[in-house]
């Protein structure tokens, strides 16, 4: 058998035909992604036999190994043995061979039996894939078993080939746990996380090397002034072959570069600050009711001080003023009651109203301020991008760069009216950045909820309004008509079947527990509000004594005159 090296790009598929003359046969072989400085890998897949030769010589059978269901000649010593007599392997896979014309295909699934030969030779030529599709056809001059399957589908060694990968590095934060790159000391960065996991165990089974490096503008991936930007830009302009981290996979994307199977499926919840009585300085004690019940109170009890004064003055002997009832009913309301002696059926009725609106105010009053303080204010009445639209001080954002930019970016009359506000301060350049501005107030923060629940679901001070939009999958982006797309899918459908992405998710995930948060002391400005109407109210009442004191000093000079 002579022997051939070969190499050429990694889209290019070179089948070798080894042709013996003596036994008339001829061995098929795939050489594929070879390239010249590394060792000549080629894999057997076929052969031909004339079905024309000699069928009655013999032939050593030692010499021959059954592979994928071929019988393929691996040594060749044709003085000493004669050549294989195929046509019994061709009638067992095609009915009645001889009754069919040239050229008709009968498929079969190969069945990957174990070698028969003991030669060393056979296991240096290496076996056929069990996953080979083999097919026979009857030709007029022979038998041609070969396969006519993909033979990027099956591919699974790249032999050694170097890919260029590209990856995202925020300022403050990796992009956690999903991407986490690290340099090493010969200045070659390592990636960590999730998405690194995976690219590795895709390494170590695909075979190749890789050089990565951070994405020059820190950007995923979007259009803007007609041109794309971050990993995207990278992919589409060939500075990379690969895109390691969870980009999602979206129509316009796609336009210029492959995905791999989708990796994570989530989509994309707004994040807000979550409401604390401190937000509340000036309100937290007249919260409790809304404005028309405040309204309602307050009439009801201007009602019970009239009547109170009108009976007193008509039914009973002793006149109540309009400021003592104005005292009077003041005390009952806040649970004080009065030492003023009511004479009269009158009286005794319009007190026991007074007493009635105490208990009904108060104790739902009560039971909604220990609520708040104990567990917090309500959620604001927020529950969509339209609320957050219309919300006159919040501000929305998003990370710069990422594929929001282009999803907003759509005939959806909200999406425009969103964009067109927006400005340049209100994105963030890194996740973090965007929390530390959810925290601060006033500033709705869109992020992945895949990535949010793996970082920040414990942050008791924020959460996730309950509309969810765009949901997408997210996976490693490619040159767009890359051929390592269906090599790598096939290894991430070994990943994804054997449930290694499904372990180390439950690794990585943390348990939310703010619906168990422990009371805390509470602070100045929770109580700042009754201490200052405390103080005011003392220092009126200092100023209203001065004022009694000075006309009651003028009461003796008037008498004397």
């Amino acid at each position: 058998m002579s022997q051939a090296r070969s190499h050429g790009k990694r889209n290019d598929k070179i089948t070798l035909a080894v042709l013996n003359i003596e036994s008339q046969t001829a061995t098929l072989w795939e050489a594929y992604q070879i390239n010249e400085k590394l060792e000549q890998r080629i894999t057997l897949v076929g052969r031909w036999t004339c079905s024309s030769c000699n069928r009655n010589a013999t032939h050593d059978d030692s010499r021959l190994t059954d592979v994928g269901g071929l019988t393929g000649l691996v040594d060749e010593s044709a003085g000493e043995s004669e050549p294989h007599d195929i046509s019994k392997i061709a009638e067992e896979r095609v009915t009645s061979p001889s009754d069919e014309s040239p050229g008709t295909y009968s498929s079969h699934a190969s069945p990957g039996d174990e070698s028969s030969g003991t030669d060393s030779s056979h296991k240096e030529l290496g076996l056929i894939p069990k996953v080979v599709r083999v097919e026979v056809k009857a030709m007029a001059f022979g038998v041609l078993e070969a396969p006519v399957d993909d033979p990027i589908v099956r591919r699974k060694d790249l032999t050694g080939l170097h890919l260029t990968c590209t990856t995202v590095k925020f300022a403050q934060l990796d992009y956690e746990p999903l991407t986490i790159p690290k340099e090493q000391p010969d200045g070659k960065i390592y990636i960590d996380g999730l998405y690194g996991k995976i690219f590795s165990t895709l390494q170590q089974i695909a075979n190749f090397t890789y050089t990565c490096h951070n994405v020059k503008d820190g950007a995923w991936g979007s259009v803007v002034d007609g041109k794309w930007t971050g990993m995207i830009k990278e992919i589409h302009e060939g500075t990379a072959d690969i895109a390691i981290a969870p980009l999602s996979i979206t129509q316009l994307r796609s336009t210029v570069s492959d995905f791999l199977f989708g990796l994570a499926a989530s989509g994309f919840r707004i994040v807000v600050k979550r409401p604390a009585n401190e937000d509340y300085m000036w309100t937290v004690y007249t919260k409790q009711f809304e404005s028309d019940v405040w309204g309602i109170i307050i009439l009801v009890s201007a009602s019970i001080v009239l009547c109170l004064h009108c009976v007193s003055r008509w039914s009973s002997e002793v006149h109540i003023s309009l400021p003592d009832s104005v005292f009077i009913v003041t005390g009952i309301i806040f649970g004080q009651g009065t030492t003023q002696r009511m004479r009269t059926t009158a009286e005794r009725t319009v007190l026991l109203t007074g007493l009635l609106l105490q208990v009904v105010a108060l104790g739902f009053y009560t039971s909604n301020l220990v609520s708040a303080l104990t567990v917090g204010p309500p959620m604001p009445p927020l529950n969509d991008l339209q609320d957050v639209y219309n919300h006159p001080s919040l501000t929305f954002g998003f990370l710069k760069g990422s594929s929001l930019t282009d999803r907003l970016n759509s005939p959806n009359p909200l999406y425009q009216a969103i964009s067109k506000r927006m400005k340049d301060e209100d994105y963030v350049l890194s996740p973090e950045e965007g929390m530390e501005r959810v925290l601060e107030g006033n500033y709705a923060f869109m992020e992945w909820e895949f990535f949010y629940n793996l970082n920040y679901a414990n942050e008791c001070g924020a959460f996730l309004l309950p509309a969810s939009y765009f949901p997408d999958y997210t996976s490693f982006a490619l040159t767009k008509g890359s051929p390592l797309v269906p090599v790598m899918n096939a290894i991430v459908m070994d990943i994804l079947s054997v449930g290694l992405i499904r372990k180390w998710l439950q690794e990585l995930k943390a348990d939310n527990d703010c619906g168990n948060r422990e009371t805390s002391a509470i602070e100045l400005k929770t109580v700042l509000t009754p201490f200052l109407l405390l103080s005011v109210s003392i220092l009126l009442s200092a100023g209203i004594l001065m004022i009694e004191v000075y006309l009651n000093a003028k009461k003796p000079l008037r008498n004397e005159e």
